[in-house]
């Protein structure tokens, strides 16, 4: 379940199928981060990793998730973080 105002939203197709795998990952109750490598969400959403980029910028830029960086070991990882919009959803339906 997606809220509706993620479907009604004029974000690309690939942009909607990263946020149902970041949902899918982190759970609804939105507390966890996703640590999953740009890779691992290619294979995961069927899209190439330059398309995961871009849906994954498409997303910070409509407010529904958050991307934060650390540092492990020599490499960055990002850390994803899902917003709850649950209640701005509810508010819309």
């Amino acid at each position: 379940m997606l809220p509706h105002m993620i479907m009604d939203s004029d974000l690309s197709s690939y942009a909607r199928t990263l946020y149902e795998v970041l949902v899918r990952t982190v759970g609804f109750d939105l507390m966890g981060l996703c640590y999953k490598s740009e890779r691992v969400l290619s294979r995961e959403c069927n899209i190439s990793i330059t398309s995961v980029v871009k849906a994954k910028k498409e997303l910070v830029l409509a407010g529904f998730i958050e991307v934060g960086i650390t540092q492990v070991g020599m490499m960055k990882q990002h850390l994803i973080k899902v917003i709850d919009v649950w209640d701005e959803n509810n508010a819309r339906s």
